[in-house]
């Protein structure tokens, strides 16, 4: 079975909902919780270069 995952996009950053919130706080509690096998930051997944990103982001072990 694949693993489960969190990609957290942060857009920029600067809008209030973001002010008093720490990111990294959070994926920390939901990787130690376990709750998914693997968490990451994005900014930004609306921007043009995310397709990219989001088609080479290996969500299994790379092959040996």
């Amino acid at each position: 079975m694949g693993k489960k995952g969190l990609l957290l996009c942060v857009c920029q950053g600067t809008c209030p909902s973001f002010n008093e919130m720490n990111v990294f706080e959070v994926l920390n509690a939901i990787r130690r919780e376990k709750l998914v096998d693997f968490v990451a930051l994005r900014p930004q997944l609306c921007a043009d270069d995310s397709d990219e990103f989001l088609r080479n982001f290996p969500c299994r072990q790379p092959s040996r």
